[in-house]
């Protein structure tokens, strides 16, 4: 009958908290088996882990930005560079006005340009 109340608690716990099993069980080990101390526990930690958590995911997004930014849609024309955008820029303008994108790609085709999509070099 223990277990089952255990399992109960860990499952009380991880309904109000969010934590893994493993986690609500350390937590009611640490509690002596009172899940409101479990659950103090198991919130403290969390708002303790959130600056890093935040600062990890703010630094992923700002690498991936910088990746994107470097991306580029270049049109030539034979050796010549008709036009270079970033490559961000040009898929935001073709969310906004698609009809617009698609008959410029479709006007580059028709001039016999090419489209390609280079990557700038990463800055040293």
């Amino acid at each position: 009958m223990e277990a089952a109340a255990t399992l109960e608690t860990v499952d009380a716990v991880r309904a109000r908290t969010g934590a893994s099993y493993a986690e609500c069980w350390r937590a009611l080990r640490a509690a002596d088996g009172d899940a409101l101390g479990a659950i103090v526990q198991l919130e403290a930690e969390d708002a303790q882990g959130w600056p890093a958590r935040r600062h990890a995911i703010g630094a992923r997004l700002l690498r991936a930005a910088g990746e994107a930014g470097r991306v580029r849609v270049a049109v030539r024309r034979g050796p010549h560079t008709v036009l270079e955008v970033p490559a961000l820029a040009g898929a935001a303008l073709a969310v906004l006005f698609p009809r617009a994108a698609a008959l410029g790609v479709l006007a580059a085709l028709a001039a016999r340009c090419s489209l390609s999509m280079e990557r700038a070099p990463a800055p040293r």
